[in-house]
Protein backbone atom coordinates (compact mmCIF):
# COMPACT_ATOMS: atom_id res chain seq x y z
CA UNK A 1 0.00 0.00 0.00
CA UNK A 2 1.16 3.68 -1.10
CA UNK A 3 0.13 6.47 1.25
CA UNK A 4 0.64 9.54 0.12
CA UNK A 5 0.20 13.03 2.30
CA UNK A 6 1.62 15.80 3.16
CA UNK A 7 2.22 16.86 7.26
CA UNK A 8 2.52 20.42 6.65
CA UNK A 9 -1.31 20.26 5.30
CA UNK A 10 -2.30 17.67 7.79
CA UNK A 11 -1.69 19.96 10.70
CA UNK A 12 -4.94 21.94 9.57
CA UNK A 13 -7.72 20.66 11.35
CA UNK A 14 -10.12 23.70 9.98
CA UNK A 15 -9.88 22.36 6.62
CA UNK A 16 -10.22 18.73 7.44
CA UNK A 17 -6.51 17.71 8.31
CA UNK A 18 -6.13 14.79 10.69
CA UNK A 19 -2.85 14.97 12.53
CA UNK A 20 -3.14 12.01 14.43
CA UNK A 21 -4.21 10.11 11.66
CA UNK A 22 -1.52 11.52 9.48
CA UNK A 23 1.24 10.65 12.22
CA UNK A 24 -0.30 7.18 12.67
CA UNK A 25 -0.19 6.15 9.41
CA UNK A 26 3.28 8.04 8.47
CA UNK A 27 5.49 5.08 10.12
CA UNK A 28 6.11 3.20 7.24
CA UNK A 29 8.85 1.13 6.81
CA UNK A 30 10.03 3.06 3.87
CA UNK A 31 9.06 6.84 3.61
CA UNK A 32 9.86 8.86 0.69
CA UNK A 33 9.89 12.70 0.42
CA UNK A 34 9.77 14.95 -2.88
CA UNK A 35 13.12 17.21 -2.79
CA UNK A 36 11.77 19.87 -5.51
CA UNK A 37 9.45 22.40 -4.89
CA UNK A 38 7.75 22.96 -8.51
CA UNK A 39 4.81 24.73 -7.43
CA UNK A 40 7.04 28.03 -6.42
CA UNK A 41 9.71 30.25 -7.66
CA UNK A 42 13.05 30.01 -6.46
CA UNK A 43 13.03 33.40 -4.65
CA UNK A 44 9.85 32.85 -2.75
CA UNK A 45 11.45 29.02 -1.64
CA UNK A 46 14.57 30.53 -0.37
CA UNK A 47 13.53 32.95 1.62
CA UNK A 48 10.60 30.71 3.30
CA UNK A 49 13.54 28.46 3.93
CA UNK A 50 15.69 30.99 5.33
CA UNK A 51 12.77 31.81 8.43
CA UNK A 52 11.18 28.50 8.25
CA UNK A 53 14.07 25.72 7.95
CA UNK A 54 14.30 23.20 10.33
CA UNK A 55 10.73 24.20 12.19
CA UNK A 56 8.53 21.62 13.80
CA UNK A 57 5.15 22.10 13.20
CA UNK A 58 3.19 21.29 16.13
CA UNK A 59 5.26 17.90 16.41
CA UNK A 60 8.65 17.20 16.80
CA UNK A 61 7.92 14.42 13.29
CA UNK A 62 6.72 17.72 11.52
CA UNK A 63 9.64 19.27 10.65
CA UNK A 64 10.44 21.73 7.52
CA UNK A 65 12.82 20.63 5.45
CA UNK A 66 14.94 22.28 2.44
CA UNK A 67 13.78 21.37 -0.73
CA UNK A 68 15.27 22.25 -4.19
CA UNK A 69 13.86 24.11 -6.76
CA UNK A 70 13.85 25.29 -9.94
CA UNK A 71 15.89 27.95 -11.29
CA UNK A 72 13.69 31.57 -11.73
CA UNK A 73 10.43 31.35 -13.38
CA UNK A 74 9.18 34.39 -13.05
CA UNK A 75 11.41 37.56 -14.80
CA UNK A 76 11.67 40.39 -12.46
CA UNK A 77 10.73 42.81 -15.37
CA UNK A 78 7.51 40.96 -15.50
CA UNK A 79 6.35 41.54 -11.56
CA UNK A 80 5.29 45.17 -10.30
CA UNK A 81 7.46 44.57 -7.14
CA UNK A 82 9.74 41.45 -7.15
CA UNK A 83 10.21 40.70 -3.42
CA UNK A 84 8.34 37.71 -3.19
CA UNK A 85 8.15 37.30 0.20
CA UNK A 86 7.94 39.91 3.27
CA UNK A 87 8.37 39.26 7.18
CA UNK A 88 6.77 42.58 8.90
CA UNK A 89 7.22 42.81 12.78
Amino acid sequence: MILIGDPKQAIYAFRGGDIVTYLSASRPRQQMTLGTNWRSDEALVNRLQAVLGGAQLGHERIIVHDVAVPPLRLPAGRCPSFDPFRLRV
